[in-house]
């Protein structure tokens, strides 16, 4: 009986707080939420409402592409068993609440595509389970959270056409298992890559380019990424190490044999490339500007 009343308790907070969510959405013209999310049906049965058939509870909330508009409220955070939380492809915007941090069982979150802006808060890295975070194509600004480097799973961050700024915090390279690091594109990110990137020892894909204004030599310590199988630097303001010497930086990525693709494009690389380059065989893609061959 004590836990049937639990339950109750849990499923009546988390229909509160879609109501609440419903109530700030101005706008629905397929009259989706409007028709549908009604307290004479039983939430669970509410388009784009998944829930724990054993438990009761809701463990997704997917609005993709609904053409809704509005703000999120602070209610949002009483969802608590989310599993995953999906507002893709609409109008939403205003700012992402603090309080987002209590949806400690939430593994996707998923806000692409949408008109949200202010600073990314810290939270990120206070969420254990978290996976997969998409919060590309809105107008976020200021700085990629510090507190990103706290979260423990294999991560895959999509933060592209945003105006972020700075640098790329060094603690980012100390996700375990970092797999992808390539959906930055589109902001204003700028400064030296961390010396912390010699950690990501998982790192299958570094990709740099469009927008960005990453500068000074290229990282030796890339040799270190034995699974790297594509790396792309193209369009920052590289350097070689010194006007005298060959570009010992790719030499460092030669014994990378599961490299296939290396673009290093508009960049002010005009140095030799070492010989050694011959030595990438997988390599379909090499994208370099014009240079000779070490001797």
């Amino acid at each position: 009986m004590a836990f049937l009343a639990i339950e109750a308790t849990n499923i009546i907070t988390d229909q509160s707080s879609l109501l609440a969510l419903k109530v700030h959405i101005t706008h629905d013209p397929n009259n989706f939420l409007a028709n549908n999310w009604t307290a004479s049906t039983s939430v669970c049965n509410w388009v784009g409402i998944t829930c724990d058939s054993q438990n009761n509870i809701i463990i997704v909330l997917n609005l993709t592409s609904m053409s809704l508009t509005g703000t999120i409220p602070l209610h949002i955070e009483n969802l608590s068993f989310l599993v995953q939380l999906c507002l893709k492809n609409n109008s939403f915007h205003g700012s992402l609440h603090v309080d987002i941090v209590h949806l400690h069982r939430l593994e996707i979150f998923h806000m692409g595509l949408n008109s949200l802006q202010g600073e990314i808060s810290s939270w990120l890295g206070s969420l254990p389970k978290l996976q997969m975070l998409y919060l590309f194509r809105n107008n976020f600004t200021g700085s990629i959270p510090p507190g990103i480097g706290n979260l423990h799973n294999r991560m895959l961050l999509s933060l592209h056409n945003n105006s972020l700024t700075s640098l790329i915090p060094s603690t980012i390279f100390n996700i375990p298992n970092l797999k992808e690091f390539n959906y930055l594109w589109s902001n204003e990110l700028n400064g030296i890559i961390p010396d912390s990137i010699s950690n990501a020892s998982e790192l299958t894909i570094l990709e740099l380019s469009s927008k960005l204004s990453f500068y000074g030599p290229i990282h030796t310590t890339l040799g270190n990424l034995r699974n790297l199988h594509r790396l792309n630097l193209a369009s920052n303001q590289f350097t070689r190490e010194s006007p005298t010497q060959e570009l010992t930086s790719l030499s460092s990525l030669t014994n990378r044999k599961l490299l296939t693709r290396l673009v290093l494009s508009n960049n002010p690389l005009n140095g030799t490339l070492p010989v050694s380059i011959r030595n990438l065989s997988a390599l379909e893609r090499f994208l370099v500007d014009p240079m000779k061959l070490g001797a």
